[in-house]
Formats: C-alpha cells, structure tokens, sequence
C-alpha cells in the first residue's frame, strides 16, 4: 500500500472514530426536540468535539490516566455503544435479521430537484459552511504561523501527546517564578487526540512537531464553519430559516472573523467564540421549547465554554444576568414556570460543577 493511501485512510478513520459517536449521541439526546436530521448531525459534530476529549480530561482528573491513542480509541468506543444503547432502548435503533435483499432506490431529476426546492435554505448553509472552511485554509495552512500564541499552545499540546499530560507548572520558567499551565485543556485534548489517531493508523512512530502544527491548524477553520450553523439555529427560531442565512454568511465574509478564525490562529479565541454561541443557541432553543434534552445540550456547552477557553465569564455573566431579570419578571408577573425554571437551574448547576472540576484538573 502506497503512503498516500494510507495517509487517506488514517485521515477517514480519524474522523469516523472523532465525529461518528458524537452524531449516534446526537440522535439519542435530542430525540423528541424538534429537530431534523441536519440539526441532529451537525449538534452531534460538536458533541464530539466536547464530550470525547472531556472524557480525556476528566480520566486524568479523577484517574490519572495518562492520554494516548488507546484511550481515545477507548473513549470512542465507549460513547459508541452508549449511544447504540440508548437508541436500542428508545427503538430508535432496531436489530433484525440480515436481509440480502437490496432496498429499491428511486432518484430522478425530479425528486432531487423538489427536495433542493424544499430544502433550499439548508442547502445553502452548506455552501455557506463550506466557503467559510475553504477561506481560511486558504494560504494560512502552514506550519509557519503569522502569530505568536500558537506557537505556545502548540506546545502545550506537544506535552499532552509526549508524556500523557500537561504539567502544572512549566520547568522551562525561571525560578522562582512559576507558569502555570493547566488553562483551557479542551483544546489541547482535542486537537491532541487527532494528532494521536491519525499517527496511530498512519504507523508513525516518531513525534513530529510539524505534523503536529499542521494538524492543530484544522481546528480554527472548523470552529468557524460551525459559528455560522450555530447562529443559524438561533435566530432561525425567531425569524425562520431565510433570514437566519444573513447571520450565517456573515460569520463567511467578515475579514476580521475570517482572521481570528483560519488556519494558523490556534488559540482559545475560535472555541471561546463557538462555545459561547452555543451556550446562548441552546439555552435558548431549551426555554423555548420547555426541553430538558436540550438543557443538558447546553450543560455541556457550558462545560465546553469553562473548560476550553478562558473567554467563558462574558458568555457566564450575560447569561447570569439574564437568567436573574427574568426569573424576577416572571415571578412579578405570575407566569412563573416550574419547567422554566428548572432549565434555569441545570445550565446554573453546570457552571458551579464545571468550576469545581476546572479546579480539580
């Protein structure tokens, strides 16, 4: 086998085993929300990106269990067959005989041409997406950044696939002053268990910096292509599915955006902004729709927000301050919901108990 092929194919199983468990998780939450397949495919994507590498750091909070391909392979698996499980108990998912018989499949230009006409706004969101991901790998992915800062996290991430972990405090630092390390480790666990997989399938067996920035570099790209989903969901809610694709394209077009957001800008500015986007969307998307499924979505935005960026007390504190006018409003005005306020008190739960596990870590 030739080493292109082998790269291609380290690549399709690094991102089936990334995003695939996430997608099955998806569908297993979120059933009964209201949402189509596409919402469920997409939110699944960043359930993946959250809940794979938070597993990462919360076995080597309480265990100490060092990170390696092994244990994301692990970890996907496991998230797999809990999802399996959990569709299975909700007959999402039914096990039959195998069936040799080859189901009848009837495209015409027709049909396609009506489902696009049907479907025309999502179709366009795609095309919005993917303009946003080709944009900012244009001419920025190298292994030659035009800032400073991902240089350091870069490193940070070396030391997370090197030796299992990241220290506390770095020895490189000149005594006695001491530099502590242990902010935002979402990312670093993220990008780091790509890194992991695609080496572990490719057969390579020697740390490879450059590699390693270069595989770093795919995870701002990817952040902005989901930005523009994400708003689209929330303004989508209140406006329909037309005037959310202004939002959309702007998070596409604008340089600034553009900029923080490509290939070479591996910071914690691109997950910070996904993150607290996604906690407004689905928190939300959760009151409104009175949905407990999707207040646990939006726990896990917050866990996601705390834990991997250091930009989380503005979303924190606009959320803070919303969730105490509003519940003061509707006590005042007698339209207090028990529902309602028990959505209000599992996303406040998850920013006390991601605290206190950001402190543990």
């Amino acid at each position: 086998m030739g080493f292109l092929a082998l790269e291609i194919i380290a690549i399709l199983l690094t991102i089936v085993i990334q995003l695939v468990p996430g997608i099955l998780a998806s569908f297993a939450l979120l059933k009964g929300t209201d949402l189509g397949r596409f919402e469920k495919i997409f939110l699944g994507i960043i359930l993946a990106l959250i809940i794979l590498p938070g597993l990462g750091v919360l076995e080597y909070t309480f265990l100490r269990i060092s990170y390696s391909a092994y244990l994301v392979l692990f970890n996907a698996i496991l998230m797999t067959a809990v999802s399996l499980a959990a569709l299975y108990y909700q007959k999402q998912l039914q096990l039959r005989v195998p069936s040799f018989t080859m189901p009848s499949i009837t495209i015409t230009k027709e049909s396609a041409w009506n489902w696009v006409k049907k479907n025309w706004p999502v179709c366009v969101l795609l095309v919005l997406m993917g303009i946003g991901l080709a944009v900012r790998f244009n001419g920025a992915w190298s292994a030659t950044f035009f800032e400073f800062d991902p240089y350091y996290y870069d490193k940070l991430t070396e030391k997370l696939v090197t030796n299992g972990f990241i220290e506390i405090y770095s020895p490189e630092s000149y005594y006695p002053e001491q530099a502590f390390e242990r902010w935002a480790p979402l990312t670093h666990y993220l990008t780091g268990s790509w890194y992991l997989l695609y080496s572990f399938f490719a057969g390579i067996g020697v740390y490879s910096k450059e590699l390693l920035i270069l595989i770093s570099q795919t995870y701002p790209p990817l952040m902005g292509a989901l930005l523009s989903f994400i708003v689209f969901l929330l303004v989508r809610e209140e406006y329909g599915d037309k005037i959310a694709l202004i939002p959309a394209a702007f998070f596409v077009f604008t340089p600034q955006i553009v900029k923080k957001l490509a290939a070479g800008v591996s910071e914690q500015q691109p997950w910070g902004m996904m993150t607290a986007l996604l906690v407004f969307t689905v928190y939300v998307l959760a009151v409104h729709r009175k949905s407990f499924r999707l207040a646990v979505v939006a726990a896990l935005a917050v866990f996601a927000s705390l834990l991997g960026s250091q930009q989380y007390i503005w979303p924190f504190t606009v959320l803070f301050v919303y969730v105490v006018f509003q519940g003061i409003l509707d006590f005042l005005s007698g339209n207090f919901e028990k529902k309602t306020f028990l959505i209000h008190a599992i996303v406040a739960g998850a920013t006390l108990v991601s605290n206190l596990l950001f402190y543990l870590y």
